[in-house]
């Protein structure tokens, strides 16, 4: 089985890099079909990966708020 690695070198990232397998391709068709599957398996993992980047800044996000309302609370 041949096997496309996605490897992004951002060492500030939290995730690990993955691997997309698939099956060996002999023809147009076969060829056409193996992007495509590549394709919706590499949208649903980078979807993944922004889902939790803006879940992680939106969690920031809300506790920079909450102190700043807390602060305005106080004066």
């Amino acid at each position: 089985m041949d096997t496309v690695t996605a490897d992004y070198a951002d060492s500030s990232t939290k995730t690990t890099p993955f691997t997309i397998k698939s099956k060996p391709v002999s023809d147009t068709k076969s060829l056409v079909g193996a992007l495509e599957t590549m394709q919706s398996e590499l949208n649903s993992k980078f979807t993944a990966l922004i889902d939790a980047e803006k879940a992680s800044s939106a969690a920031s996000t809300t506790s920079s708020e909450q102190d700043c309302q807390c602060k305005k609370q106080k004066t």
